[in-house]
């Protein structure tokens, strides 16, 4: 199960072989906005939930993308 606020949008490569988790990106209830569309996000919320982290990293793993290669290839084609 996904925490709430944690948003994944799946996606196809249709004309390849690769399947990609086309990006996670962590989205405030509170303040109706993914991390990546407030500036003050690292600074209202690293600190406490990361702290060894800084500002760059913080920001990078709430919002990423996820790709498997060879996707087709491993598993075959996808079925409606």
């Amino acid at each position: 199960m996904l925490a709430p606020g944690v948003h994944f949008t799946r996606g196809f490569q249709p004309s390849g072989s690769m399947v990609s988790f086309s990006q996670m990106q962590t989205f405030s209830t509170y303040y109706g906005r993914y991390s990546s569309e407030l500036p003050e996000y690292a600074t209202w919320y690293r600190a406490h939930e990361q702290p060894e982290m800084s500002d760059e990293e913080f920001l990078a793993a709430e919002e990423f993308e996820i790709v498997f290669e060879d996707f087709r290839g491993r598993f075959g084609a996808p079925t409606p």
